[in-house]
């Protein structure tokens, strides 16, 4: 298997937990570890120099080293997607029958 490159806009997953974690602020801080999983999903922002990248996770935005994230495969990211659209269309029917229902009574 080959490693896809991290590019702007990529989606990456935590491969391993880093020491620490370091703010993208405008003056970064440390952060403890623990905020992160290993797995948990982010968008890279931006390019960093000393080879960091500005990550994006639900929990904040982290400047990460490129040996701590992988960029997501497009069969993980459509599983998530797959999982998303059948919710979708499950509850779509449903309101759809709801109506359907309502008019014959």
């Amino acid at each position: 298997m080959t490693k896809q490159r991290i590019a702007v806009g990529s989606k990456v997953f935590l491969a391993t937990k880093p020491p620490y974690l370091k703010t993208a602020d405008p003056m970064p801080m440390l952060r403890p570890p623990d905020l992160l999983e290993v797995g948990d999903e982010g968008i890279v922002m931006d390019r960093r120099p000393g080879g960091y990248w500005g990550v994006k996770f639900s929990q904040g935005t982290f400047l990460m080293e490129s040996q701590y994230i992988e960029v997501l495969t497009s069969q993980e990211s459509s599983e998530t997607e797959i999982l998303f659209l059948s919710f979708v269309y499950y509850l779509w029917l449903l309101i759809y029958f709801w109506r359907l229902q309502r008019n014959f009574f």
